[in-house]
């Protein structure tokens, strides 16, 4: 439920409100809800925190290893590591 109200918030472009919600998700499911990170990492890229964004990145890739978008991921981390 976290992660469905997490993706309202974007879609009516309330980042700031989807960022808990996401993070919930991520606590109550880990693995299951990883699509998290990269919400989150876009919001951070789009606010200018770019540590935050990488850091949320690399989780994705860790927990899937085959995600699609994995080099535009990569990339964005080698640049702003």
């Amino acid at each position: 439920a976290h992660m469905f109200l997490g993706e309202c918030y974007l879609q009516v472009k309330k980042g700031s409100k989807a960022v808990p919600h996401l993070e919930k998700a991520l606590e109550l499911e880990p693995d299951k809800m990883a699509e998290a990170h990269v919400r989150l990492g876009t919001l951070y890229r789009a606010a200018g925190y770019a540590d935050l964004a990488v850091a949320q990145f690399q989780q994705y890739l860790q927990k899937r290893p085959d995600a699609p978008g994995r080099k535009d991921l990569e990339d964005y981390i080698k640049k702003n590591q």
